[in-house]
């Protein structure tokens, strides 16, 4: 790495965070009339990565070379009335879309231009909330460059019960 090199950013993509689809599968005709598969990936699910992308480029993200740390927020729209016991003024989102399909959409986003690939992600840190009663969903990613030797994170997760 060389100096003044980018080692942490902080972007937001406003609107209601949504989980990656899976692909759909089909068939095509040649014209020679013999059938073949095809797979493609949801319109919505392409919009979605485009808007992330387009983020995360006007927040002036540039690759990051080596391993990352990715930690990804979800905001969602708070709907009902808020928890009148509660000491905080967000809640947990205990329902869909899983956490995992949310993150799989951010991450294949930003391959290109966050990082060459979403495999030097080797550090994933997700929460999916309602927000506050006014608040805006959205999603908030911060992409930090992570230092090899870190022995104070190993000791978090525990080293030696994997």
């Amino acid at each position: 790495m060389t100096e003044g090199t980018l080692r942490k950013i902080t972007f937001r993509v406003p609107g209601q965070p949504i989980k990656k689809s899976r692909p759909k599968v089909g068939r095509a005709r040649r014209n020679d009339g013999t059938e073949f598969p095809t797979v493609r990936t949801p319109a919505e699910t392409r919009h979605w990565q485009a808007i992330v992308g387009t983020y995360a480029q006007n927040a002036k993200v540039v690759p990051m070379d080596g391993p990352l740390r990715m930690s990804v927020l979800f905001v969602h729209k708070m709907t009902g009335t808020p928890l009148k016991r509660s000491k905080r003024p967000w809640r947990y989102k205990e329902t869909i879309p899983d956490v995992d399909n949310l993150a799989k959409l951010v991450m294949d986003a930003l391959n290109g231009i966050a990082y060459r690939d979403d495999s030097q992600v080797a550090e994933l840190r997700t929460l999916k909330i309602y927000g506050e009663q006014d608040e805006l969903p959205g999603t908030i990613v911060t992409l930090e460059l992570l230092e090899e030797g870190d022995e104070a994170l190993l000791a978090e997760y525990g080293r030696g019960v994997f």
